[in-house]
């Protein structure tokens, strides 16, 4: 894989994936790939690394879903999904 394919993936993760992969990673090989993110991923990235490796900050990701009920889950998450395709909205 292309170093610039590896910074896109890199880049496409979600935040809360993204934050397991320091537990698993040298130090230096952690902020080799810090660098290769996006200044907005990054931003995102520092944050939730900033909590305690097993703390529930670390785990939670900025985005979320709400969900008020009324209609079926499985319409909801299909809506959702279909926002995200057509319009680049996230929400996963």
């Amino acid at each position: 894989m292309k170093q610039e394919e590896r910074t896109a993936l890199l880049n496409n993760v979600a935040p809360d994936d993204r934050t397991l992969l320091p537990g698993e990673l040298p130090a230096n090989k952690t902020r080799h790939l810090l660098t290769r993110l996006s200044q907005e991923e990054r931003a995102v990235a520092v944050i939730l690394l900033g909590y305690h490796e097993r703390s529930i900050g670390r785990l939670m990701t900025p985005d979320y879903l709400l969900y008020c009920g009324g209609t079926d889950l499985v319409f909801q998450y299909r809506l959702i999904h279909l926002r995200h395709e057509l319009f680049g909205l996230t929400g996963w």
